[in-house]
């Protein structure tokens, strides 16, 4: 059976599964549906009031522009053709309390400040 979801049903969320999970919604897929759905109209963003904590959205929207700009002259946008062999994600899972994340993702250890610098090395 095919669920039809819209405004007037929630886009299906189901408020007594919250206490379980704390969506409502039936995964990831249908989580990102509805916040991409949900936003709304494009904002005017010349009036928004930035702080540092900002500096990633500041960052991905102007990585964005560029790729934007760089396509409209023919060139390739940024990060096109790189190797994404080794990136890989997990399914929705279920843990226990004790689990620990890291243990779902191989090498996940080797990422963030240690990677950089491992790179870094000649």
């Amino acid at each position: 059976m095919r669920t039809v979801r819209s405004w007037a049903n929630r886009l299906g969320q189901d408020r007594s599964r919250m206490k379980d999970n704390w969506t409502g919604f039936d995964g990831i897929e249908q989580e990102d549906a509805v916040v991409a759905m949900s936003m709304g109209p494009i904002l005017d963003r010349t009036k928004e009031h930035m702080v540092a904590a900002d500096r990633a959205v500041i960052h991905l929207r102007a990585r964005l522009l560029e790729s934007v700009r760089r396509h409209e002259e023919g060139e390739a946008p940024i990060a096109h053709g790189l190797d994404l062999a080794d990136v890989r994600s997990l399914p929705d899972t279920v843990m226990a309390r004790d689990d620990r994340w890291q243990d779902l993702v191989p090498g996940n250890l080797r990422t963030g400040r240690s990677a950089m610098t491992e790179k870094a090395r000649p």
